[in-house]
């Protein structure tokens, strides 16, 4: 089983963005879930957020901290949930 996960972003909160953002998310999740061996581990969405810099990009910051293995706020990373990649 491989766990993955999908980012999100939309950078307006404007009413075609909105759609685009809901769009992404459930384009993901039912791709992933079309794939035999792969389990959705997350979906990290920013929405109203510049593409320009990662700053404030909250989402996409947790998304890069659990895939190295840093701890969020006391939460298990994503390689002590699910295993190190082989193990």
């Amino acid at each position: 089983m491989i766990f993955v996960a999908s980012y999100c972003r939309v950078s307006t909160d404007k009413d075609d963005q909105a759609n685009s953002f809901d769009s992404q998310q459930r384009y993901f999740k039912k791709y992933i879930d079309r794939q035999a061996d792969w389990e959705l581990y997350r979906v990290y969405a920013d929405e109203d957020i510049t593409g320009t810099s990662t700053k404030k990009r909250v989402e996409f910051n947790r998304m890069i901290f659990h895939k190295y293995g840093v701890e969020q706020k006391g939460q298990p990373s994503l390689l002590e949930k699910c295993g190190k990649p082989g193990s």
